[in-house]
């Protein structure tokens, strides 16, 4: 799959308590990117998630009329999902599904993840995030190899 940089969130960003994606996507002066619905956000854990308690970490997608996210609100949220089903190469798909669509804040410009953490702090896990269209995600499902039959 190939990832434009320019709708990346987040690449290998460490995280060990709630924070906003590093990076911003400008999407011009209104939330038209998400009127279509299969736009999708893609959240991969490159390193696995570890913390000292039954740490959980919920995956969002926030916008805001400001690239420093000083108000922003929710667009698309997880389930809190606990640190032992956050290993290395999982991935989080927040879908825009077309029953909210055209129902975006049309005053917010810019789309950014958070990440929210509770009962943690975690000592490690790193993340990545970026917007996609849904038909660009490889989804098919991959199998151990099987044994040979004698």
């Amino acid at each position: 799959m190939i990832i434009d940089t320019q709708l990346q969130m987040s690449a290998k960003q460490p995280v060990t308590g709630t924070a906003n994606s590093t990076n911003t996507i400008d999407i011009g002066p209104s939330l038209g990117a998400l009127y279509t619905p299969d736009m999708v956000v893609p959240f991969l854990v490159r390193e696995t998630v570890t913390a000292a308690g039954a740490a959980t970490v919920t995956f969002q997608v926030i916008a805001g009329d400001t690239p420093d996210m000083a108000t922003p609100q929710v667009i698309l949220s997880s389930a809190a999902i606990p640190k032992a089903d956050l290993v290395r190469g999982k991935v989080v798909y927040l879908r825009v599904p077309e029953t909210t669509r055209g129902t975006y804040p049309k005053a917010m410009r810019y789309l950014a993840a958070r990440y929210i953490v509770n009962n943690g702090p975690l000592t490690a896990g790193s993340f990545d995030a970026w917007l996609a269209p849904w038909t660009g995600i490889e989804q098919n499902t991959a199998y151990p190899a099987s044994p040979r039959v004698k």
